[in-house]
């Protein structure tokens, strides 16, 4: 479970949710937070690739050697916003208000915080924390 999770939190931090890729996946589910509303929307991928039609960045899931994604879902939830800096040095990121609440809560109780404490950073080294 907690596997799972920091996959899928890991996969989220590429971010904006821009387009996502897999390797040999002939068809990928993905739920996609706008803003303000959620909406779950499947794209079918064509070459192991779903155009979710904006931007460049890009998701890529790899199965392990000798492991198929084959007929295998994937959910993508984004939950940040992410801006380039003006110079291009780094990337700013903010909560998308949709998980906001909730990614302050887990922060929070993992960290030792008061909720209203935590920050978009805070929430982003904790999911990467999970990786070790």
């Amino acid at each position: 479970m907690k596997r799972s999770k920091v996959w899928m939190l890991a996969s989220i931090l590429a971010l904006g949710g821009m387009s996502m890729s897999t390797v040999g996946t002939p068809l990928l589910t993905v739920q996609a937070a706008e803003e303000a509303t959620v909406a779950a929307k499947e794209y079918t991928t064509q070459g192991g690739i779903a155009n979710m039609g904006s931007g460049t960045a890009n998701i890529t899931i790899k199965g392990n050697e000798g492991q198929t994604l084959v007929g295998k879902k994937f959910h993508v939830y984004k939950l940040f916003l992410a801006q380039n800096a003006q110079g291009m040095e780094s990337i700013n990121y903010t909560f998308n208000p949709t998980y906001e609440q909730a990614l302050k809560n887990v922060a929070a109780k993992a960290l030792s915080v008061p909720v209203d404490d935590v920050t978009e950073y805070m929430v982003i080294d904790y999911i990467q924390s999970l990786n070790s």
